[in-house]
């Protein structure tokens, strides 16, 4: 029995670091988002470690809760606000280059002083799809929430025909899919 439960956290652990991992890489090499990626892979990582093991214990609202109140001091801090705008800035960009749709902004900053920023945004967007995942594996709830948050993400990069991920990343992404899908 034990040797079962142990099975289960490294398979939750590794299906949500990689299925948080590919979503977000997908998108940042997709989109050629210039940003620290090795920071970006360990807070999905972290967050991959800490969701499963808190949702293997009764301490299923630790990883919600921590959440929460990081992103109210993010968003007093200004620097939530600052990387949603320019994510939202830099996939307009790319639209808007291609079909020449408009670009939405809320600021008067410039593109090459948001790139940067997009970073916070991106690792928040990997830190949740870890954390459901994880609660997905860990609990034995229907995978359909957490197919469909990293369907959005990726579907993002299929706007555009220029904007495709690179495949290492995107097969990663799809192997999560077919092995939550099987064990679901």
């Amino acid at each position: 029995m034990k040797r079962e439960k142990l099975f289960s956290l490294l398979w939750a652990f590794l299906l949500s670091f990689g299925l948080s991992a590919a979503a977000v890489m997908c998108v940042v090499t997709a989109f050629d988002i210039g940003i620290d990626t090795g920071y970006l892979l360990r807070s999905c990582l972290v967050a991959a470690l800490v969701s499963t093991l808190c949702y293997s214990l009764p301490l299923g609202l630790i990883p919600p809760g921590i959440g929460a109140v990081l992103l109210v001091k993010l968003w007093q801090n200004g620097t939530l606000e600052l990387s949603v705008e320019a994510f939202l800035n830099r996939l307009p960009r790319q639209y808007d280059r291609a079909y020449s749709w408009g670009i939405i902004r809320w600021g008067h900053r410039v593109a090459e002083e948001m790139e940067p920023d997009i970073l916070f945004s991106l690792c928040i967007l990997g830190v949740l799809i870890a954390m459901v995942c994880a609660w997905t594996v860990c609990r034995r709830r229907t995978v359909f929430p957490i197919m469909g948050l990293s369907l959005v993400t990726i579907a993002t990069c299929f706007v555009v025909t220029d904007t495709v991920p690179d495949s290492p990343w995107l097969y990663l992404l799809l192997l999560c899919f077919v092995l939550l899908l099987m064990t679901g």
